[in-house]
């Protein structure tokens, strides 16, 4: 019996990994929910507090929270931590080379 493991080194994103049309976009979604889970948990809120917090339906807050994000874009993630009194800033600049087709990334502070 062999004790060889391969492995594929990931590329950095789950997403491009797994083969999903629009990488960028689902880990930008995935980071944004994550920080909302992180803002709720921290609070201790309910999962109705949060929904009212949030301006949305407990069904809603509660896919955010087990990751279901189909249905949710990212402006609507955005809106809602702005209304968890977070700050959203979104900056555009040149892309790192020129003439090549920019990125759009997700960093969260604190």
């Amino acid at each position: 019996m062999s004790n060889d493991i391969t492995f594929t080194e990931s590329s950095g994103n789950i997403f491009a990994d797994l083969g999903f049309d629009d990488p960028e976009y689902e880990l930008n979604r995935a980071d944004l929910a994550i920080r909302i889970a992180k803002l709720i948990r921290e609070r201790s809120l309910s999962t109705k507090e949060a929904a009212r917090l949030m301006e949305a339906d407990e069904a809603n807050v509660s896919a955010i929270l087990r990751g279901r994000l189909s249905n949710v874009p990212v402006d609507r993630l955005m809106s809602y931590l702005a209304l968890l009194g977070q700050d959203v800033e979104i900056v555009v600049q040149p892309a790192a080379t020129p003439l090549t087709t920019g990125r759009v990334t997700v960093r969260t502070g604190g």
